[in-house]
């Protein structure tokens, strides 16, 4: 067991509070008495996020952050409806091929889709999220609203088959976005 002298000379995720090391050399080791970085929580204040990109992961930024107004669910297809910023919308399309999905045969069981570019450039996951928002001046039971989407869908891998979108008359920034997507052969609706 080392002395606590001794135990100055570890690094300094060694013990409690975690300091991080830059060119500040107010705190032991050289660390900054940052302490642990949040920077990986991130805070949506939106009901779905639609995850294009690095889909396993949620620090990578490539997801958009949208309301959800319409998540429809006939057999193993699904049909969502929002409304997105143009450069998010852009996002979205470069990175999906829609149409580019197939049917994988089976005599007996669930249809089972997957992705024809064999490159995940026509895979999405839809991720229904769990927010609150505070609202100012009411009482305690009723300070906090939020969608109740996670409540009634969960997290889904899809295909998109069709894109449809156009202009909302009201406001030229925002376009309707409606996705009909194929349930992926591994989720579960």
């Amino acid at each position: 067991m080392p002395t606590e002298k001794e135990s100055h000379n570890f690094a300094s995720h060694w013990r409690f509070p975690y300091f991080f090391s830059d060119n500040d050399n107010s705190a032991p080791d050289g660390g900054t008495k940052q302490g642990i970085n949040f920077r990986g929580i991130w805070h949506w204040d939106k009901d779905l996020l639609i995850y294009y990109g690095d889909r396993n992961n949620p620090d990578s930024g490539a997801f958009v952050n949208c309301w959800c107004s319409r998540w429809s669910v006939e057999n193993y297809s699904i049909t969502i409806e929002t409304w997105l910023k143009k450069d998010d919308l852009q996002k979205i399309r470069d990175s999906i091929t829609p149409g580019a999905c197939k049917e994988m045969w089976s005599i007996m069981g669930l249809p089972k889709f997957y992705d024809t570019t064999f490159q995940s450039k026509n895979t999405i996951k839809l991720v229904p999220n769990l927010y609150k928002k505070k609202v100012i001046g009411e009482e305690p039971e009723n300070a906090t609203i939020g969608s109740n989407l996670p409540y009634m869908r969960r997290e889904v891998t899809c295909y998109p088959v069709n894109i449809t979108t156009s202009p909302v008359e009201s406001d030229k920034l925002w376009q309707f976005l409606k996705i009909e997507f194929k349930t992926s052969g591994v989720s579960e609706l």
